[in-house]
């Protein structure tokens, strides 16, 4: 589909996106990044997936042997592994992921339906920018 806009070459492309509810890039990439961690969380994407990430989940069990109680934002958290800084260990899934994952606000972290999550995601990506 071609999309016609009134703007010139050189001017900026948010606000057209903003009108077409349509994301910039770097938020499209955040979105889908953030959809497969949903999906590996909560047990609905495939196990390749699943195994590149470490969930640490506050468990009742956990909490009352442990000498320091976790802080409430700390449920669903991921591990972020340590790795040296070059960019190709930035772009790995293994590693943006926990850090896009963690970012996000604990009630959207909670939320268990998919098409749920989906929909506050991107309201909270749109009022982002």
């Amino acid at each position: 589909a071609v999309v016609s806009t009134q703007s010139g070459p050189y001017a900026g492309l948010i606000p057209f996106y903003k009108k077409a509810h349509i994301l910039p890039i770097y938020q499209r990439i955040f979105f889908k990044v953030c959809l497969l961690t949903h999906k590996s969380v909560h047990s609905t994407a495939p196990d390749y997936l699943k195994a590149l990430l470490d969930v640490d989940v506050a468990d009742t069990e956990l909490s009352n042997t442990m000498t320091r109680s976790k802080r409430p934002g700390d449920h669903l958290m991921l591990k972020v592994p340590k790795n040296k800084k070059s960019k190709v260990d930035d772009r790995r899934f293994s590693s943006h992921a926990p850090i896009a994952w963690n970012s996000l606000p604990l009630m959207l972290r909670c939320i268990t339906d998919t098409n749920c999550f989906k929909r506050m995601l991107k309201n909270h990506l749109y009022n982002q920018f």
